[in-house]
């Protein structure tokens, strides 16, 4: 089993573009951005898992 590299999924977080202090500031979604680091999170620690195997 390879480990493949993984694209950069935190980039397709979506974004909001919300106005604060009359700026517009781009808003991404705190719980979309938690389950991506916690799907990173697992699958490096497959990925170690899998190595220390060998």
């Amino acid at each position: 089993m390879s480990i493949q590299k993984i694209q950069n999924p935190a980039a397709k977080v979506e974004t909001h573009t919300r106005i604060i202090d009359g700026r517009q500031v781009k808003v991404v979604d705190r719980n979309q951005v938690k389950a991506i680091s916690q799907r990173l999170i697992t699958k490096h620690a497959r990925a170690m898992e899998i190595l220390k195997d060998r």
